[in-house]
Formats: C-alpha cells, structure tokens, sequence
C-alpha cells in the first residue's frame, strides 16, 4: 500500500512540475515584489493594495510585450524593404 501511495505521489509530482515551473517563471517573482512593496507600504486595505500592485505589473508587461512585439514588427518591414 506504502508503495503504491509512493507511486501516486511521485505521478502527481511529475504532472505538476510544469505548472510549478510557469508558477516560479511568471508569478512568484511579481508576487514576491508585490508583498516587500506591500511590507513596506503598510496600507490600511493590503488586499486592495496587492490586487492593485499586480495589475500595475500586469499593464507594465503587457506594454513591454506589445513595445516588443512592434519591434519585431518593424524589423521584418525593414528587412523586407532592404531585400527589394
């Protein structure tokens, strides 16, 4: 029974790790930021201010994306207008 337990755990473990990873790539380091800022600030709502912080990061990347994106964008027009 002990190594079927064993088993599960370790499908489950296997199953999860690219989860996890997105989790450490993309939401703990905001999240980490968001609570020192949080710690800092002390705000009367931290619930607020946390859902608050988190959406600032997430207009802050989406314009990074999009800034990126244009460029990319950019260069190939050029790219193309220095073949012909």
């Amino acid at each position: 029974m002990e190594k079927l337990r064993e088993q599960e755990r370790d499908l489950l473990d296997q199953r999860s790790q690219p989860i996890r990873q997105y989790l450490m790539d993309n939401v703990v380091p905001h999240l980490t930021e968001g609570l020192i800022d949080l710690c800092k600030t002390i705000p009367d709502d931290p619930t607020d201010y946390l859902a608050n912080f988190l959406l600032k990061k997430a207009d802050e990347i989406d314009e990074k994306i999009l800034k990126e994106r244009e460029e990319a964008h950019a260069a190939k027009l050029e790219a193309k207008k220095n073949k012909y």
